[in-house]
């Protein structure tokens, strides 16, 4: 990775944390690595494994975290409303949205992404920011 002064880069990473799987937001400075957001792996990525890593799901994330006044939604989250109407519980400034999708690569999966991302802005007035591994 290119280091620049004073610029920093987000990643996602999963975590393991006991009998879970923790998804997380890292800021990666020149310096150091922060962990800025964290949740539980919740039910569609059991879908797709079938736990055979024996990691638990987690239907609703009890734990997940806030980063200041920024939401994240992370990959499929932005089609699941209850993991949206949670991040707006309390009032945001912004919407994060990241998503590793190069397995969907030539299909529609990035645009139904993108239009989740439009619709949920417009409903809560919110401003997104959506950036995509593909």
């Amino acid at each position: 990775m290119a280091e620049s002064a004073g610029q920093s880069y987000l990643t996602g990473a999963m975590l393991p944390s006991g009998e879970k799987l923790i998804n997380a937001v890292l800021t990666v400075h020149p310096d150091r690595v922060t962990v800025v957001y964290r949740q539980q792996l919740s039910a569609p990525y059991f879908m797709w494994t079938g736990g055979e890593d024996g990691y638990r799901a987690f239907l609703f994330d009890p734990a997940g975290s806030r980063n200041a006044d920024t939401a994240f939604l992370l990959c499929y989250e932005i089609a699941l409303p209850w993991r949206v109407l949670k991040n707006h519980l309390d009032p945001v400034n912004d919407v994060l949205f990241l998503s590793n999708i190069w397995w969907a690569a030539g299909t529609g999966i990035q645009a139904t992404m993108l239009a989740h991302a439009a619709g949920w802005s417009r409903l809560f007035g919110v401003p997104y920011t959506a950036t995509f591994n593909l």
